[in-house]
């Protein structure tokens, strides 16, 4: 009989000033005052914010249904903003706290309450999804939002905004869950066009140019040629293979072969070239016999 006393004397203690409960964290179903508890000190924080002696104690003296290891704090430590809440148990209590991210998405998180023991976990902790979103997403476009659109049944109506993207779409609700912007602004997106070099050949081509503007600057006078450079092909208009799209020669031209009738083509090799001119003035001023 000692012996359950000392017990009881210690679950007492335990639980000195927690009187507050909050909704889903005391459960009066759970207070047995005729369980044991262990005569040992390995406080716990109860969801209530009251230390207590140890896990039993808390349950079956108090009704606490969720603790954390240690004793609570003050939260004198705090998190950053955005910091991810994964792996954080927050109570089995149903308010919900706000926002925060879990392995990288804003998500909606309920619990006892946004201090653990010493750690003030507010901070990472936002009003609303959007602004969860804005905040915490590097970059214009949210995986996130683009997840939740098959779900989403936007209305057909046409008010059209101006993606953080530079898209423009027929209302706010399809750039933020189709499009994935986590901004927009009213009205459509302005597309201010400019002029550029056209042609994909040169050194300095522009794919956003609207229309050329007379600037291009083509290899290998400006720039290297290299095997990768674009724009090579055969430029010699009477070859097979000519290519009027090609800005500068390859080597690649190929020629048709002279027929028999061909004397223009001194040495045989089936081109008329340099080769066969230089052939003929080294005979220039020789008698023919």
């Amino acid at each position: 009989m000692r012996k359950t006393l000392v017990f009881i004397t210690i679950g007492l203690l335990g639980i000195i000033g927690s009187t507050t409960a909050q909704d889903g964290c005391i459960d009066p179903n759970l207070i047995d005052p005729n369980v044991l508890c262990p005569g040992v000190y390995d406080p716990v924080c109860g969801c209530d914010g009251e230390t207590y002696s140890n896990i039993c104690i808390a349950t079956y003296f108090a009704g606490v249904t969720s603790t954390t290891p240690g004793e609570c704090g003050d939260g004198d430590v705090t998190v950053e903003p955005c910091e991810d809440m994964a792996g954080i148990d927050f109570g089995l209590c149903d308010a919900i706290l706000g926002f925060a991210r879990i392995n990288g998405y804003c998500t909606e998180i309920s619990g006892c309450g946004t201090t653990i023991g010493p750690v003030n976990y507010s901070p990472a902790f936002y009003t609303s999804l959007e602004e969860c979103v804005v905040s915490c997403n590097e970059g214009c476009i949210s995986q996130e939002y683009l997840d939740m659109g098959p779900m989403i049944d936007c209305a057909p109506e046409i008010s059209q905004v101006c993606g953080c993207n530079g898209n423009t779409y027929d209302n706010a609700c399809i750039a933020q869950y189709f499009g994935g912007n986590v901004t927009w602004t009213d009205g459509p997106c302005v597309v201010i066009e400019y002029g550029g070099c056209t042609y994909p050949g040169a050194c300095n081509y522009d794919d956003g140019a609207a229309y050329e503007d007379g600037s291009c600057l083509f290899p290998p006078q400006h720039c290297p040629i290299t095997p990768g450079t674009p724009g090579g092909g055969c430029t010699y208009t009477d070859a097979e293979n000519y290519d009027d799209a090609a800005t500068w020669d390859d080597g690649s031209c190929t020629y048709p072969p002279c027929n028999s009738d061909c004397q223009e083509d001194i040495n045989n090799d089936g081109i008329v070239s340099v080769s066969d001119v230089l052939l003929l003035l080294g005979q220039f001023g020789m008698t023919c016999e």
